[in-house]
């Protein structure tokens, strides 16, 4: 089966967002992140209507994964706060 247009284009979005973020891989959050760039579809229709756009699913990613993307300039405050620290948490404080 041929890929269609559209997936083509999901594609090639989600490589220039692996790319962004210096990764070695296309994975699924830079599958993710091309369906929100791409805007059309009922994928970015569900994702928007949650109230997710494409900056607030990077700064999510950032605040999960730690690594930010190539265009956020070295010692940016981070996107997203992170959780509070449980008891558990071993995070300095």
């Amino acid at each position: 089966m041929e890929p269609t247009p559209r997936l083509k284009r999901i594609m090639q979005l989600a490589t220039d967002e692996a790319r962004r973020a210096n990764a070695t891989s296309v994975g699924t959050e830079h599958v993710l992140l091309a369906i929100l760039r791409d805007n059309r579809g009922s994928a970015a229709s569900v994702l928007q209507q949650a109230g997710l756009n494409v900056d607030k699913a990077r700064g999510l990613l950032v605040g999960i994964t730690g690594k930010p993307d190539i265009d956020v300039p070295e010692g940016a405050p981070p996107a997203v706060a992170p959780p509070p620290a449980g008891p558990g948490d071993r995070r300095p404080g």
